[in-house]
């Protein structure tokens, strides 16, 4: 601070009227910014030998900063190579040496050349060699002077003692001196080329990418370059540069530079408001189309999501194949279940008291009728569509027959499948089973072959029935689960969308048929709530697309002709995906026993032998 006589004489003046504290000096204190929080781990106070009128001493207070490392902090080398990191991966993902350690850093190749630093791969190839021999090497400048590749001579020279000291063959390999094969992490698989692997001195700058972020909402802007007056450090906005501009450029996201040209220059509200504030979404953590929670990708190890669709949607591999599970379990003809034409029309009986497997045998009726029908309705509007119901629909009109058919409700659709499902009783399924497969084996041959037969298919019928029902009810599952309310989405590293030359996206057949699905999904779901006044033939039509496309997206074929894209090529389902991988490993069921060699495996004999 300088003293009372060392002011102008108008300084003094307005000091002593106004009051107006005059200072020749300026503050240059370094402050911590406000919010931070840390221990002070050292004080150090210097002061400097000579008595020097310039910043004579110095106070300067240390406090560590803890951060976790994020994508976009930058790190440096010693040799001026610097970067930023670009991705994050967990470590047992992260690839590996042939010894099976992880690998703590990769680094893009091209940082060598661009930045023209040699040096940095020597130190890289030399810290993994004295690190194995524990030594140390000082390495002069311009060794070259000495002989011709003296630096290259040396560090393949240390690397082939360390190979053969510590009796590791990938350190130095003949074929790549200098380089090693490394492992992918997450496949397995070998990369193409060899790679440099060594221990580089990396530290890490204080350039955090939290303290890069900054946000700016009002403000003048200059009206020649339209960028703020004042910079980042005044809180004035961050000022983009030639270099920033070529950035933005390069990565795509020009659309930037025209927000702040146009839209924060010449748009008077967008200048004004920068930061709009909307009305907060009801639940923004869903997608609006499809109804996928947002979640990380690495969720996606552990959940799948999934698509609520808007009707039941029979499981086509427990329908179409044959034996078909559906079928054998409700003892009922495949033809009828699917119906015509493929519609999944069923008949649900509901009686009251009654016995629910006496139930399958009761008349069904593969036609839709929208209400509960009563005695009049039914009896004035029904049209016999097969000649020998005039003869057998008339018994229900008795006052017996009538009693248990009104009490019928009948309905169409996988819905019809999934609450036949539900209402069955596995065990009086094997039951009934077992008692109707003795009463066969006890009556013997009749003589005629066609009967002989045909009672011999049934047998066979029923035996695949009681294992059906036996399995389920070992491994806990429920048969209506057969029919789907609620539809899968693999993870996306299944169904991936590659970007090729030209700025085209390659996407897999997977994610089309999924499209289709939702697609139809939501139409449906238009169709039940926000049109109350739709036609149920229409409503009948839109369930059966939906069906349609989750069969196709299932396995793409199996309802008969496959679906084609615009080159007429075939889709690839989800069965195509998983085809040729079922029962082709062991590895799949190998286990430890306490006197098992290192190269062995035990596995089960029967799939061994298959």
């Amino acid at each position: 601070m300088a003293k009372e006589s060392s002011y102008a004489p108008e300084d003094r003046l307005l000091r002593a009227i106004l009051g107006i504290q005059i200072s020749t000096s300026k503050e240059t204190c370094l402050k911590l910014p406000i919010g931070s929080r840390g221990r002070v781990i050292d004080v150090r106070w210097i002061q400097k030998k000579g008595g020097s009128s310039y910043n004579p001493e110095t106070i300067r207070v240390y406090i560590p900063q803890k951060r976790e490392i994020k994508v976009g902090d930058k790190v440096a080398g010693r040799h001026g190579n610097k970067g930023i990191v670009s991705k994050i991966l967990p470590r047992q993902d992260m690839p590996y040496l042939q010894d099976g350690r992880p690998v703590d850093m990769v680094f893009n190749p091209l940082g060598v050349p661009s930045r023209m630093n040699v040096g940095q791969i020597f130190e890289c190839s030399l810290g993994l060699a004295g690190e194995l021999l524990d030594r140390h090497y000082r390495i002069a400048p311009f060794d070259e002077r000495y002989e011709q590749e003296a630096s290259r001579k040396l560090v393949f020279s240390e690397l082939y003692e360390a190979s053969k000291q510590t009796a590791n063959p990938w350190v130095f390999e003949p074929e790549y001196p200098g380089k090693s094969r490394i492992f992918d992490g997450r496949t397995g698989d070998p990369f193409e080329q060899p790679v440099i692997i060594g221990k580089p001195y990396i530290l890490k700058l204080i350039h955090q990418v939290d303290d890069k972020i900054h946000g700016r909402c009002s403000g003048h802007y200059a009206l020649v370059t339209q960028q703020p007056l004042r910079g980042r450090a005044k809180q004035g906005g961050q000022r983009v540069g030639e270099m920033e501009v070529w950035a933005l450029e390069g990565f795509g996201v020009a659309h930037i530079l025209q927000e702040m040209l146009t839209y924060k220059s010449d748009h008077i509200r967008a200048r004004q408001e920068v930061l709009v504030i909307g009305n907060d979404k009801e639940d923004p953590k869903f997608c609006e189309q499809c109804g996928v929670e947002f979640v990380d990708s690495r969720i996606r190890r552990y959940q799948m999501g999934y698509i609520k669709l808007a009707c039941p949607v029979t499981h086509v591999w427990y329908l179409k194949p044959l034996p078909s599970y559906i079928a054998n379990l409700l003892d009922k003809p495949l033809k009828e279940l699917e119906g015509l034409p493929d519609e999944r029309k069923l008949s649900r009986p509901i009686l009251k008291g009654g016995d629910p497997i006496r139930s399958y045998l009761n008349f069904s009726f593969a036609r839709p009728i929208a209400k509960k029908p009563t005695f009049l309705r039914f009896r004035g509007s029904f049209e016999y569509e097969i000649q020998s119901w005039k003869y057998s629909i008339p018994l229900f009109f008795t006052t017996h027959g009538f009693d248990a058919f009104r009490n019928r409700e009948i309905s169409t659709g996988a819905g019809a499948i999934r609450e036949q499902l539900a209402d069955l009783d596995l065990g009086i399924i094997i039951d009934y089973s077992l008692a109707e497969w003795k009463e066969l084996g006890e009556e013997g041959p009749t003589g005629n072959e066609w009967e002989d037969r045909k009672v011999g298919r049934r047998k066979d019928f029923l035996v695949r029935r009681i294992e059906l029902a036996k399995h389920f009810i070992r491994t806990n599952i429920e048969p209506e689960w057969m029919v789907l309310c609620l539809l899968p989405v693999l993870p996306p590293e299944l169904r991936p969308i590659i970007q090729i030359d030209g700025g085209k996206l390659m996407s897999s057949d997977i994610n089309e048929l999924y499209r289709r699905v939702i697609y139809r999904n939501n139409t449906l779901i238009d169709l039940l709530t926000t049109s109350r006044s739709t036609p149920g033939e229409l409503v009948m039509c839109q369930e059966k697309l939906v069906q349609e496309a989750v069969d196709t997206l299932l396995d793409n074929g199996i309802r008969g002709q496959p679906m084609r894209d615009g080159h007429n090529k075939v889709y690839k389902s989800f069965s195509n995906v998983i085809e040729g991988k079922a029962d082709s490993s062991i590895l799949s069921i190998e286990f430890v026993r306490p006197r098992l060699i290192l190269k062995g495996m035990n596995g089960k004999s029967s799939m061994s032998y298959q």
